[in-house]
């Protein structure tokens, strides 16, 4: 479960994606509303959780993440 507090706008996204490639592993719409649940990768490694608003697609945070 991811918690997320900020603007909602329509399109906006969590990613989960690995390390400095913004390419996505896995993303829900921030339009589920927060918490939500959003699947791990299967492959161990370090990651990052991105909170992103569509306009121009803007990364409001960011936080890291270990899997093993």
């Amino acid at each position: 479960m991811v918690e997320w507090t900020g603007p909602d706008y329509q399109n906006d996204y969590i990613t989960i994606g690995q390390n400095d490639d913004v390419s996505a592993v896995t993303y829900l719409f921030t339009r589920h509303g927060s918490p939500v649940r959003i699947d791990l990768p299967d492959s161990p490694g370090d990651y990052d959780i991105w909170h992103t608003i569509s306009e121009g697609d803007t990364i409001l945070t960011r936080k890291s993440l270990r899997l093993d």
